[in-house]
């Protein structure tokens, strides 16, 4: 069976872009973007959703131009991240 881990998301970014360069050269963008759900038809209300975003190499130097509030649509593939603490 084939899988595929494809994400396309459109939102507003929430604060400026947090740009970085790693110790190899490669630049890195961190931001959060804002996805508002709308209401649903039975009845609840529009919720919102602060995915935390990072770019990497060419697509990170891409971002410089973005300021809190602005439009934009990203696609790209889901990465998780286990954190476990000392105690278990």
């Amino acid at each position: 069976m084939t899988t595929l881990n494809k994400i396309i998301l459109i939102g507003n970014v929430e604060s400026n872009p947090v740009d970085k360069v790693t110790t190899d050269g490669l630049n890195i963008s961190e931001f959060n973007l804002l996805v508002k759900r709308p209401a649903r038809a039975d009845g609840l209300e529009s919720q919102s959703d602060l995915i935390p975003i990072v770019a990497r190499g060419q697509i990170a130097e891409k971002t410089s131009g973005l300021n809190t509030g602005s439009s934009i649509l990203i696609e790209g593939h889901v990465y998780t991240k286990v954190i476990e603490e000392p105690n278990g």
